[in-house]
């Protein structure tokens, strides 16, 4: 689970059970003396679930029974995901604050997502949507008897012939992000059939209506319309998310991505007990979601699970030949400065053109007065190609045609015009040795782009022009 989700541990059920008669009434006495609670009961889910937005969150809420009974825990941990990537949207600038507005697609019938983003982040505005009319008449009650007001959370009924994503096509405002729990089931058979395959019966008990598990197609075509409609307002919601229900899902709707050219998404795993979830996610954006946030530490290769994933926002090379930090840094911003991506310090300088002359064998003063145990980072921000080789040619060529004798050949840009927007924005970053005797480490970070062919370009030149390949 997320670090933050406050169910990491499972809840003291005496105490809760104390405070709360309907659920102590439910459970049952182990022999160990504190009080057994049979999930499997959907009585017992309902109380407890009752209990814990009441005690965690102050929330007053009522579960019908012929309504799903969402759990806490993931749902707050899906949440918590999502958030975790709300610095990254860049939805206001330095001197302008942007209400974060989200759109849950199916909010059911206690509208539990919002009202737990309502807790998170209680200045946040959420846009809901409901299909049934029972989930919907239920939803607006319990926003009601939280004295819930519409400008936090909205619920809005939804049509039959409407758009999953209405509200976003609607709204004149951008929106941060979606979240969503689809039906995962095409038929009644379907769900039969996918718990038959269970090796084991499930821990909790089944509830929800029938709308609320099945959808003509399945979640997969559910997310597929997502998907197709977002290529539609690309531009009014930073981020789409959706819940997936099923590992068999995520491959054809990754396909379907792909398939579109969105290559700026991602998979993550979540799980709670033995039930495992994902979430997709996608941004038509410029903006690259930082790889630790949204791909697995680990991913085995040659898997089906790892073929889920887009290549990493992080580039990373160690040399074979152990390097120091200052050494890997007077090997890499030369080569960074002779396409105009830095300007070296009078140090640094100093250095390149001593290391030239003595042909990189040891370190000099000017080295030697760097902290080599300093971690440096450098922002890139190109606005033009100056490191291929046809661009390197095009420079070479333009720098050998004689001048008219007016000094520099440049056109000054005209007063009050706008500096060009950066082809793709990285962070070049050296990273000390992991241990005594290993190489310092040289990393890319790419954090603003589409086209990512710039970015691997220029990657390649300086692993090679660097001579970290040897």
């Amino acid at each position: 689970m997320h670090g933050l989700n406050t169910y990491r541990r499972p809840p003291d059920f005496d105490k809760l059970a104390k405070r709360h008669p309907a659920l102590a009434a439910l459970g049952e006495p182990s022999p160990s003396g504190r009080l057994f609670v049979d999930f499997k009961d959907p009585r017992v889910l309902r109380a407890l679930t009752t209990a814990l937005l009441k005690d965690d969150f102050q929330l007053d809420v009522t579960l019908r029974e012929d309504r799903l009974c969402p759990t806490i825990a993931n749902r707050l941990d899906y949440l918590l995901n999502v958030l975790d990537l709300e610095p990254y949207l860049h939805l206001g600038t330095s001197t302008k604050t942007v209400t974060l507005r989200v759109l849950d697609v199916g909010t059911g019938h206690v509208a539990i997502y919002a009202l737990l983003m309502h807790r998170l982040r209680p200045a946040c505005q959420v846009i809901a949507t409901e299909l049934d009319e029972a989930s919907f008449g239920h939803a607006r009650r319990t926003l009601a008897d939280n004295r819930i007001e519409a400008a936090s959370i909205d619920v809005r009924r939804a049509t039959d012939d409407g758009r999953i994503l209405q509200p976003v096509f609607d709204d004149d405002e951008r929106y941060a992000f979606t979240v969503c729990n689809p039906p995962f089931f095409q038929s009644a058979d379907e769900e039969a059939e996918g718990a038959s395959f269970k090796a084991e019966p499930p821990s909790a008990a089944p509830t929800g209506a029938h709308n609320e598990q099945i959808t003509p197609g399945g979640e997969v075509a559910f997310i597929g319309q997502m998907i197709e409609e977002s290529l539609l307002v690309c531009d009014k919601c930073q981020l789409f998310t959706s819940l997936v229900g099923k590992y068999s899902s995520l491959q054809p709707l990754v396909d379907l991505l792909r398939r579109h050219e969105i290559y700026n998404y991602f998979v993550k795993s979540i799980r709670q007990g033995k039930t495992a979830r994902w979430i997709l996610g996608w941004s038509h954006g410029p903006w690259r979601f930082p790889d630790p946030l949204t791909r697995p530490d680990v991913v085995l290769p040659h898997t089906s699970f790892a073929a889920l994933f887009p290549l990493a926002n992080t580039y990373a090379h160690a040399p074979a030949t152990p390097m120091r930090l200052a050494d890997l840094a007077r090997a890499v911003l030369p080569v960074l400065a002779d396409v105009g991506l830095y300007t070296l310090s009078p140090a640094e300088q100093a250095a390149a053109e001593a290391a030239e002359e003595e042909g990189m064998n040891g370190p000099t003063d000017a080295v030697a007065e760097q902290d080599a145990d300093e971690p440096k980072l450098i922002l890139l921000e190109p606005t033009r190609d100056t490191w291929s080789r046809s661009a390197r040619r095009a420079a070479a060529r333009s720098a050998a045609e004689p001048t008219s004798g007016q000094g520099d050949a440049t056109v000054p840009a005209a007063a009050g015009a706008t500096a060009p927007d950066p082809i793709f924005r990285a962070r070049i970053g050296f990273v000390p040795p992991p241990r005594r005797g290993g190489s310092a480490e040289l990393r890319l970070e790419w954090v603003y782009g589409i086209d990512r062919r710039p970015v691997e370009g220029l990657w390649q030149y300086l692993v090679a022009k660097a001579g970290l390949e040897k």
